[in-house]
């Protein structure tokens, strides 16, 4: 981990236990608008009372940073040019002493009030594990066909079955994760643009036997995106995961394999041409 020569500890948390079991770190910037929507569903959680919360502002410019000193919790700040996807992660797992740390976006609400009782009974009867929650769309933010078909694609529901041990297939997401400790010092979070957690699990799938996936904790979260936007996000991962670019067939392929799924999910012909054109234009790499 790199050293953060802007790092302010801005307030803490108080009546937190010396023993925390569970922290939970959201990375912060300009979420005032859906913020007040998360914490209060974080709020709802059992367990909440003795939850570190741990939140790293990247130099927001609206009232995040006023929201969350109102919170009971322990609240950093870097400048925005220190900030990257990989490297904060580890910021936050270092702030923390907890064994487990779950990681939610600021703007994400959590529809069930049981996660931190869910997580924590698995650790008793296993130990050490990483996992993920199920994703639906966030009706507060909106959503297009796009939104709701990938998350119906990626985070399915397995016919009731909860949590799932995967070993390949599996979506891992910061969005809504939980993360060992002991997990996370093997391995680290590699400093990279973007797709930081899917490697991470990866990594962990691979040297500590699976992922958990838990298809019966929904986390809403949806972006609505422009297609502009789905484009440059797309291009950002591919490039993370392949520096010198990818064979122009999977440009094809993507579309072909996006377009059919989002007709199939929606019957609607112009939004699934748009969606699954500027999609695959992000494997695009001149």
């Amino acid at each position: 981990m790199k050293n953060y020569r802007t790092l302010l500890k801005l307030r803490s948390q108080s009546g937190l236990s010396r023993d925390e079991r569970i922290a939970v770190c959201v990375r912060v910037k300009n979420e005032a608008s859906e913020l007040p929507r998360f914490i209060d569903s974080l709020k709802k959680q059992k367990m909440f009372e003795s939850i570190h919360l741990i939140f790293l502002d990247s130099g927001s410019s609206d009232d995040t940073v006023s929201i969350l000193q109102n919170l009971n919790c322990d609240l950093y700040s870097i400048h925005s040019s220190e900030f990257s996807f990989g490297d904060s992660c580890n910021l936050m797992m270092s702030l923390s002493d907890s064994e487990l740390n779950v990681f939610f976006s600021g703007h994400v609400i959590l529809e069930e009030d049981c996660f931190f009782q869910r997580i924590f009974k698995l650790f008793e009867q296993i130990g050490e594990f990483s996992g993920y929650f199920r994703q639906i769309v966030n009706e507060y933010l909106g959503y297009s066909i796009y939104d709701s078909t990938f998350l119906k694609y990626y985070f399915p529901r397995y016919n009731g079955q909860s949590p799932v041990l995967l070993k390949k297939g599996f979506h891992f997401s910061n969005a809504g994760s939980v993360i060992s400790r002991k997990q996370w010092k093997e391995i680290g979070f590699e400093d990279v643009v973007a797709s930081e957690d899917q490697i991470f699990a990866e990594e962990v799938s691979a040297k500590f036997d699976g992922i958990y996936y838990f298809p019966d904790l929904n986390v809403k979260h949806s972006h609505n995106e422009s297609p502009e936007s789905i484009t440059k996000r797309v291009k950002i991962n591919v490039l993370a995961k392949n520096p010198n670019g990818v064979p122009a067939y999977k440009y094809y392929f993507s579309f072909l394999k996006l377009f059919l799924s989002l007709f199939i999910n929606s019957f609607e012909f112009k939004d699934s041409l748009k969606f699954a054109k500027a999609h695959s234009e992000g494997y695009i790499i001149k």
